[in-house]
């Protein structure tokens, strides 16, 4: 099986911030440029993002809004020259170099991309996402080892980023070094489980490198962790048999929380939701991640308050993870509360979400909040994300309130 692993790195991001120094007037252009970019209108949001840069000339945020602009229409050349522009008005605007570097990825200028994150860094250690925008660089340009340095000090920042745990497992999966590569898939599958192509990514690995899960296991029948990994590459296979006695095993050998988290995830991906329940229940204590299986497995049984309940509390152990933020949102809604459901989604959104149905979600709490206005934006996203219901919800929409002018 030939696999279609591809890295994934942040796209431009739109602030929706202008400095000081821009024009009430400039910034409320850049506004709309995002806005209308947002909704799939990217060639009216150039034309406020040039008003916003004739009304603020000297405003590196608002080049670097501009390089943004041009790079979601395709148009690269044009992308760069405003992105340098910004870095000449603000050397040390470090989102001009994130920018710039991913630019230059897409138009395959590969040491200059490297060149330009090595720069952001040194602007601002901090930031998982700038070591991520290096490592992809680095890997498409074939410093695979080096790639995994980057991605490890991402997820040393940001352990709950599913990017950067996804980007890592490429790297291992180039190198075939088959567990660290299915450690890191997993690890961002528990953050987010519809992170975009993981399954099948999950799918692929599990089925090039179970020749070697399984010599692990035979070669080494007291190492636990051989037998764990053994076991979901069994269980990404749907051989749901040899996966639990994979997990048996490992759990014989030693206890270990990942086990025990194992067993829960795979009686809940089976359907067995009373045998999860029981699973997740006995590994739930301090580990959020079981209280997410406890609140699905709740959830899909009709039991929404207890699913909310459990959520609740993986939240309160670790709210920065959009697994728990996107099940929250669900379980809020399945008890009527709108408005704490749709700031769940709207907090997974900012942790990085790309899962349409969190959008499909907030256009139904936001319409029965009666905010018709954020309905209709996140419709549109939906819209542009292509989602085979978004049309349907548009015309619902209209019927009960005009689109905002955007």
């Amino acid at each position: 099986m030939r696999s279609s692993l591809v890295l994934v790195w942040f796209s431009l991001v739109l602030p929706s911030l202008t400095s000081a120094q821009d024009s009430s007037a400039a910034a409320q252009a850049m506004q709309r440029a995002v806005r209308l970019i947002e909704v799939g209108r990217p060639n009216e949001g150039l034309v406020q993002a040039r008003r916003a840069i004739e009304l603020a000339p000297q405003s590196a945020i608002g080049y670097s809004n501009l390089g943004a602009v041009y790079w979601r229409i395709g148009d690269l050349a044009a992308a760069v020259l405003a992105l340098r522009k910004a870095i000449e008005l603000d050397p040390r605007y470090r989102p001009a170099y994130s920018n710039l570097g991913n630019t230059y990825i897409d138009a395959g200028q590969l040491d200059s991309a490297i060149a330009v994150h090595r720069r952001a860094i040194t602007l601002d250690s901090t930031r998982a996402r700038a070591y991520i925008d290096l490592g992809t660089a680095l890997e498409k340009n074939g410093h695979l080892d080096e790639s995994i340095q980057q991605f490890q000090k991402a997820v040393t920042l940001d352990s709950n980023s599913a990017l950067a745990w996804y980007n890592l497992g490429v790297s291992y999966y180039r190198l075939k070094r088959w567990p660290d590569a299915l450690n890191a898939f997993i690890t961002a599958n528990e953050r987010d489980e519809f992170y975009p192509h993981l399954f099948e990514t999950l799918q692929v690995v599990s089925t090039e490198g179970r020749g070697d899960f399984e010599r692990g296991a035979s070669d080494h029948p007291e190492d636990p962790m051989s037998h764990y990994y053994l076991a979901y590459a069994f269980s990404y296979q749907r051989d749901w048999g040899r996966a639990m006695k994979a997990i048996n095993r490992a759990s014989q050998l030693a206890r270990a929380p990942e086990f025990a988290r194992a067993r829960a995830w795979f009686e809940s991906r089976r359907g067995r939701d009373e045998a999860a329940i029981v699973a997740a229940r006995a590994c739930a204590p301090a580990d959020w991640s079981c209280y997410i299986v406890l609140g699905y497995s709740l959830g899909r049984l009709r039991r929404a308050r207890e699913a909310l309940d459990a959520l609740l509390k993986a939240a309160s152990i670790n709210p920065n993870v959009i697994n728990v933020q996107q099940t929250l949102g669900v379980a809020f809604m399945m008890v009527g509360d709108n408005t704490n459901a749709a700031a769940a989604f709207e907090q997974a959104l900012a942790l990085g979400s790309r899962q349409s149905l969190v959008h499909l979600n907030l256009v139904f709490a936001y319409r029965d909040l009666g905010k018709y206005d954020l309905a209709w934006r996140h419709a549109r996203i939906l819209e542009r994300m292509g989602h085979p219901d978004a049309q349907v919800v548009i015309q619902e929409l209209s019927r009960r309130s005009p689109e905002p002018n955007w």
